[in-house]
């Protein structure tokens, strides 16, 4: 079974070929900053208005239950294919009255969530 580290690596190396052709150029690896830490991830769509992120820590979680790097990548990558299908007629104009924002407090580190109405 392979580190995190270990793991990271080779996702970073092999996850494109899980993808169809056409979705493989717009995949970046990145630091995602997720409230108060960094988190390794997979954006799809990085000049968009709304990115696709897959966390490489959750994917590790799976692949350590399942032992299976291979299976664990397709499951992550058959997602992705899904959620890009369902979203592609999504516009910024659509989404806009649905925001949520999330503030957190950095002394207690607790999340506090505000609809856009409640911050209005």
């Amino acid at each position: 079974m392979m580190n995190y580290q270990e793991f990271k690596e080779k996702t970073r190396k092999e996850f494109a070929n899980f993808l169809p052709e056409q979705y493989r150029k717009d995949i970046v690896f990145k630091d995602i900053e997720q409230g108060l830490h960094v988190m390794d991830g997979i954006m799809y769509g990085e000049d968009t208005p709304f990115p696709l992120v897959l966390y490489i820590e959750t994917l590790y979680v799976e692949y350590r239950i399942t032992e299976n790097f291979y299976a664990t990548l397709k499951t992550a990558a058959e997602g992705l294919v899904k959620l890009l299908e369902k979203t592609a007629e999504i516009t910024a104009e659509k989404f806009k009255k649905n925001i949520i924002f999330q503030l957190v407090n950095g002394n207690k580190k607790k999340p506090v969530r505000h609809t856009t109405s409640q911050i209005q």
